[in-house]
């Protein structure tokens, strides 16, 4: 049997409906014994329950450890590769001095390779590694130009340690959907366990209406309350476009990219993208208005592009109106 991917069950974004679930609980509890009388097994223990289930559910919503980690996995791979770029300018310096003349050398050291591993982590573990071992054969006349041994032995301690962070980065991403999933199961319990207690409230007061409107989920954005402010959140499959939702031009938009790969942002006057772009790498989130993507005012459509062709990204955007 094929797995199936775990999606939430719910409309409206994690917040709203785990402050949803909380207030349903604080109802619940004030009327706990009409709806014991109903259905038995909707009690104390189920009240227990069912706030522990939304404590959890809070976690989730509140916790950005997840994010986090990738943010600082990543930011310890670029760090390592400063650390690449910086130690092959110093290795080019003395290899040009010791060997002037002698392009084949030079080649041995990577001078010619450098260019096309500079951008990419696996092809500069590998280059490093080629890098160490010329500097160790040629390490006399290295030396003899003015560079150290300590100098020429730091450069495996740099590939292992981007050697180390890229592996920790890469494990980290395949790991984060199930992260994700997990947290999704959660959600979706919290939404489920509300949903009960409503389908059983409306019948505990089917001679009350206002009693009844109590007990009633709302997925509007932002609900009556934040008439003024909407949230969306969603995915975006690899090498494809997501039309958000359409917006005012005196909007304030609150990006935020909660995925792994880049993802780019725009106000189009279609469905597709088509300019006026921001672009966020994993993790991050920035703050603009309308007028920002669409000088011109011409556009309504809020859209997110995914250039990743292997990659789902996913966001959460804030609307201010």
């Amino acid at each position: 049997m094929e797995p199936t991917e775990v999606k939430r069950v719910y409309v409206n974004s994690d917040s709203k409906m785990a402050e949803s679930a909380r207030t349903i609980f604080g109802l619940l509890t004030t009327d706990i014994a009409a709806f014991t009388a109903f259905d038995s097994t909707i009690n104390a223990v189920f009240l227990t329950a069912y706030e522990s289930i939304i404590d959890d559910a809070d976690t989730v919503v509140a916790d950005s450890a997840v994010i986090d980690q990738l943010v600082t996995k990543t930011e310890n791979v670029l760090s390592f590769m400063d650390q690449a770029r910086s130690k092959y300018r110093d290795v080019k310096y003395f290899v040009q001095k010791a060997f002037p003349n002698s392009v084949g050398i030079q080649g041995e050291f990577g001078l010619n390779d450098y260019q096309m591993a500079r951008r990419s982590t696996s092809q500069m573990i590998q280059f490093l590694d080629e890098m160490h071992n010329a500097a160790t054969k040629y390490s006399a006349e290295l030396i003899a130009a003015g560079y150290n041994l300590t100098e020429i032995n730091d450069i495996a301690g740099i590939r292992e340690k981007l050697q180390d962070g890229n592996f920790a980065q890469e494990v980290f991403k395949k790991e984060r959907p199930k992260l994700t999933e997990d947290r999704i199961i959660i959600l979706n319990k919290c939404y489920n366990m509300m949903m009960l207690v409503n389908a059983a409230g409306q019948l505990v007061f089917r001679e009350d209406y206002a009693k009844q409107k109590q007990y009633v989920y709302s997925p509007t954005p932002g609900g009556d309350d934040d008439a003024d402010e909407e949230e969306f959140d969603g995915t975006v499959a690899p090498a494809s476009s997501t039309s958000i939702t359409t917006v005012d031009e005196s909007a304030v938009l609150i990006l935020s990219n909660t995925g792994t790969v880049p993802l780019i942002f725009g106000i189009t006057d279609t469905d597709t993208f088509n300019g006026h772009e921001v672009t966020l790498a994993a993790g991050a989130t920035v703050t603009k208005s309308s007028e920002d993507l669409d000088p011109d005012g011409v556009a309504s459509h809020l859209v997110v592009k995914n250039e990743s062709t292997t990659v789902t990204g996913s966001y959460v955007v804030q609307i201010e109106i």
